[in-house]
Formats: C-alpha cells, structure tokens, sequence
C-alpha cells in the first residue's frame, strides 16, 4: 500500500465538508485500517504525485502517520523494512544485520519516542563515509539553494490547481 504527502494532505480538522475533506478523512481512515489489520504499508519520497519534495515529505509523511495514532515502531517499521521489501532490496538494505548495507543515522533521541528526531541527525554514515552535523548542516544549505527545473515548475503548476 502507498500512503503519500499528496494523497495524506495535511488537513487533520477538516473545517467543512467539501469533496478534499471527505477525500482526506477517508484516506486517513484507509490508512488507519492498513496499519490496524497488520498490512506491510511502505512510505517515502517516491517525487511521485505532483513532484513531493523528497525528504521534506518524507518527515511530513511520519508526521501525519504519528497523528493518526500509528505507532511510532510500526512506522518506522514501514519506512525502513517494508520499504525495502516493497523494492524488492530487503536482501540489501531495510535493516541492520550481516550482509546489509550500512547507512546509519546517529540521533540525539530515540526515535520510537520522538519520531521528530529524525529530522535533525547528529551524523549520518553513507557509502562508508562519516557526515558530521556541520557536514550535514551544510548539505541541507546547498539543497535548499538548488532547486531543478522540473521541480519548480512542477511547484507551479501545482500551485495553480490549488
């Protein structure tokens, strides 16, 4: 199952009963479900409806997840194993153990307390490369200064349909 950004809109209080209100409740009430039921519910940035933001709509995906009442193993669970096994990589990646690639976040948190944690890594390991905090605060500038071209005017013509 995919639960995306888009299709998860962040109207939590749906203020009246307009068709997006009744889409989004449904949605959220489909998503509850899948979780409740023990479904494999994969999540991540995927730049699949209306180009999302990879990672920005990633954390807002747990976010929204963590105020449905999901808990917060089953998703990390999602985004992590299930995810692996939906892209059929599980035998590389989704966990730690033998035989797995090694990428590793180092947070100040627990994540199965603060799932906002994730935000802010201390380190990350990628490739076998350690990225301090300043590295990492550094990457982050340097994405937030480029932008390509289909992503924005992928903004635009979203922006325009609102």
């Amino acid at each position: 199952a995919f639960v995306g950004e888009k299709q998860l809109s962040p109207q939590f209080e749906a203020s009246n009963n307009d068709w997006e209100s009744t889409k989004t409740r449904a949605h959220f009430a489909i998503t509850r479900a899948l979780f409740e039921k023990a479904t494999n519910v994969a999540i991540g940035s995927d730049t699949g409806p209306a180009l999302t933001m990879p990672g920005l709509s990633f954390h807002r995906e747990l976010e929204i997840l963590e105020n449905l009442n999901i808990g917060k193993g089953d998703i990390l669970k999602a985004a992590t194993i299930h995810s692996s096994e939906l892209v059929r990589v599980n035998k590389l990646c989704g966990e730690i153990k033998v035989g797995c690639l090694a990428d590793l976040i180092l947070l100040k948190e627990n994540p199965l307390e603060n799932l906002a944690t994730l935000v802010q890594p201390q380190a990350v390991f990628v490739d076998g490369r350690y990225l301090d905090r300043q590295q990492l605060l550094r990457l982050r500038e340097q994405g937030k200064a480029h932008h390509s071209f289909y992503v924005v005017m992928g903004w635009l013509i979203e922006s325009l349909f609102q």
